[in-house]
C-alpha cells in the first residue's frame, strides 16, 4: 500500500494516460510563447493542443509540426477534411479529438471521419469524445473498420457515442497490443467478448452521471455474461450501471485489481458483494452508492484476503457498518464520503478505536452547500482516530473551524507521514510535535496527482 490514496488515480480515468500538451495554438490570434520568451521551430514541437470551439480549423498552418507525437484537437466545428491533416504527421502515436461541446448542431464529422488513421500504424493511443445526443451519432459500427488495423494501438477510449455497439467491436479482433478501453456514455452492452483474445487490461462502462441518462445504459444482466469472458481484466469501471443486480459472473475475473461501482445502485441483496469476496487479487473496491452496503453486505467481504482499500458513502450508516469494516482483515485504506456535515459523527467513538487495521483514512466531505461548517467531530471521536495506527489521514472540506486545542490529540500520532486538513490554519500548530510528517491544508495537495 503506497502512501498515496488510491481512488484518485482511478478517478481521473482516461486523462492519466495523455501526456502534458504544450499549450501552442497555431491558428489562433498569434503563436504562444515557451516558458523562456522564446518562438520555437514548430518542426521540433513534439506535443500540441489546438481549442477550437467556434471558429474552423486552419489545418494548413498544423502541416508545418511535422515531428508531432502527441495531437489533441477540440472543436465542435471539426470535419472529415480537417482531419486529413494527420496523414501529415508520420510520427504520431497519441491522438485527441473532443467535439464535445454543448451545442444543439449535429456533428459535421461523418463515419468517414476516421479514414485517415488507416495509415497510421504508429498510433498507440486514440481518445474520440463527443458531446450531446445530436453531436454523438457519427462514429457507428461501420467506423470501427478504420481501426481495425492500428495493430499498436494499447488505449481507446470512445466516449459518448450512442451510435456505438457491441458488434462494431468484431473488426478490433487483430489489435493485439489493446489494453485500455474507455466506452463511457457509449451504448456498448453485448458483444464485448470478442475481445477476449486481446490482452486487456482496463475497462470503462460508465454511464453519463446524469439521472436522466444512466437509466439507458446498455449494461444490464444479459451485457454481463459478454463480460465475464474478459478474464485478462485487471481494472473495471462500472459507475452508474443500475441495470446490475447481482456480480455472480465477476467471479471469472480472476487478475481484477479494481473494480468500481460507484451509485450502481440495483445491486441490493445483502450476500450481492460476497463474489467480490473470492477474488484473488482484488484489491481497491469502489462501493459508494451501493445499496447492498446499507443492507448488510459489507459482512460478505470479510472472507477476502485481498481487499485492501475500500470507498464507501456515510447515507444511513451506523456502528454496525463500521463494525463490519473492521472485520475485514486486509483492509488497510478506507475512504469515506458525505455530502452532511455530521454524517462522520453518527458513528461513535467505540467503533472508530475498532478499525486498528488502517493505515489510511479519508473523511470527504463532497457538498459546496456545507463548505463552510465544520466537520461535526467531538474531542472523544477525533480522540478514538488519533489512537489509530494511521499513516495518512485526510479531512476533504469541513475542517476549517477546527482549532489548535481541538488538533491535539494528533501530536501522538508520530507514525503519520501525511495529514491533510483542507483549509485549517491550526494545521501549524502540528508541525513541532509531527515534524516528519507531511502536513497541508489545500485542495491543491489533496491528492499527489
Amino acid at each position: 500500500m503506497t502512501i498515496d490514496d488510491p481512488f484518485p488515480r482511478f478517478d481521473s480515468g482516461w486523462t492519466r494516460y495523455f501526456p502534458y500538451f504544450h499549450d501552442h495554438r497555431p491558428d489562433g490570434p498569434g503563436h504562444s510563447l515557451p516558458r523562456d520568451g522564446q518562438p520555437e521551430d514548430p518542426a521540433a514541437i513534439v506535443r500540441l493542443g489546438v481549442a477550437r470551439r467556434d471558429a474552423p480549423l486552419d489545418s494548413a498552418a498544423l502541416k508545418a509540426y511535422t515531428g508531432l507525437k502527441a495531437l489533441a484537437l477540440d472543436g465542435r466545428k471539426l470535419t472529415d477534411d480537417d482531419l486529413k491533416v494527420i496523414r501529415q504527421f508520420p510520427q504520431l502515436q497519441w491522438l485527441s479529438l473532443n467535439t464535445g461541446w454543448i451545442s444543439d448542431a449535429p456533428s459535421p464529422l461523418t463515419e468517414a471521419a476516421l479514414a485517415p488513421l488507416r495509415d497510421r500504424k504508429t498510433l498507440t493511443h486514440l481518445s474520440v469524445k463527443a458531446g450531446t445526443k445530436k453531436d454523438a451519432q457519427w462514429i457507428t459500427n461501420k467506423a470501427m473498420a478504420h481501426l481495425a488495423d492500428l495493430t499498436n494501438l494499447e488505449g481507446l477510449a470512445l466516449v459518448n457515442h450512442r451510435n456505438l455497439k457491441g458488434p462494431g467491436f468484431k473488426k478490433l479482433k487483430k489489435l493485439k497490443k489493446l489494453r485500455t478501453v474507455d466506452l463511457t456514455g457509449s451504448r456498448v452492452g453485448v458483444g464485448l467478448d470478442v475481445m477476449a483474445d486481446c490482452p486487456l487490461e482496463e475497462l470503462q462502462l460508465n454511464a453519463i452521471d446524469e439521472p436522466h441518462h444512466y437509466g439507458n445504459t446498455p449494461i444490464n444482466e444479459k451485457a454481463t455474461g459478454s463480460l465475464a469472458q474478459l478474464t485478462s481484466l485487471q481494472r473495471l469501471s462500472m459507475r452508474y450501471c443500475v441495470k446490475i443486480k447481482e456480480l455472480s459472473w465477476i467471479q471469472s475475473m480472476t487478475r481484477l485489481q479494481i473494480l468500481d461501482l460507484e451509485y450502481s445502485y440495483s445491486i441490493q441483496d445483502a450476500d450481492a458483494l460476497a463474489p467480490l469476496a473470492a477474488l484473488p487479487a482484488l484489491a481497491v473496491v469502489n462501493l459508494l452508492g451501493v445499496s447492498s452496503v446499507l443492507n448488510g453486505g459489507l459482512a460478505g467481504l470479510q472472507d477476502t484476503r485481498s481487499i485492501r482499500a475500500i470507498r464507501i458513502g456515510t447515507y444511513k450508516l451506523g456502528d454496525d457498518h463500521l463494525t463490519a469494516l473492521s472485520q475485514i482483515t486486509p483492509l488497510r485504506w478506507l475512504h469515506f464520503r458525505s455530502p452532511s456535515s455530521n454524517a462522520f459523527a453518527r458513528f461513535s467513538p467505540k467503533c472508530w478505536q475498532r478499525l486498528t487495521q488502517l493505515e489510511g483514512l479519508v473523511l470527504e466531505r463532497t457538498s459546496p452547500t456545507f463548505r463552510r461548517s465544520g466537520i461535526e467531530l467531538g474531542p472523544a471521536h477525533l480522540e478514538a482516530i488519533a489512537s489509530l495506527p494511521l499513516k495518512v489521514l485526510k479531512f476533504r472540506q469541513g475542517a476549517a473551524e477546527l482549532t489548535a486545542q481541538d488538533l491535539t490529540p494528533f501530536k501522538k500520532m508520530t507514525q503519520l507521514q501525511w495529514l491533510h486538513l483542507e483549509d485549517c490554519q491550526a494545521a501549524a500548530s502540528l508541525q513541532d510535535a509531527l515534524p516528519d510528517c507531511r502536513i497541508t491544508t489545500s485542495l491543491h495537495d489533496w491528492t499527489d496527482d
